[in-house]
């Protein structure tokens, strides 16, 4: 991963470090660390994600209330893809 990262930044590459990882197979660290007594299911999504995710309480021993995990989003918003009102900069990435 470092070694794809730094051949992108050395050839000045427009590209994204998204077209040479294929996320179904590569494992990612994680950028935070908890301590493991505080882990009270490994994984709530039950398999149904690419990673764990871990119900996690330091205050108590109690899980959330029981639901069922879904992949699919189930809101009723709608996201507008306006150019037109986004702002950017004219800075170049390094």
């Amino acid at each position: 991963m470092n070694e794809i990262e730094d051949y992108l930044y050395r050839t000045n590459s427009k590209l994204s470090i998204k077209y040479f990882v294929n996320d179904l197979v590569t494992e990612m660290q994680p950028l935070l660390t908890y301590s493991s007594k505080f882990i009270l299911q490994d994984d709530v999504a039950q398999g149904k994600e690419h990673v764990k995710i871990p119900v996690y309480n330091e205050i108590n021993a109690e899980l959330p209330e029981r639901f069922v995990y879904g992949v699919e989003t189930r809101s009723n918003l709608k996201f507008i893809n306006d150019t037109t009102t986004m702002t950017c900069c004219s800075c170049p990435d390094k």
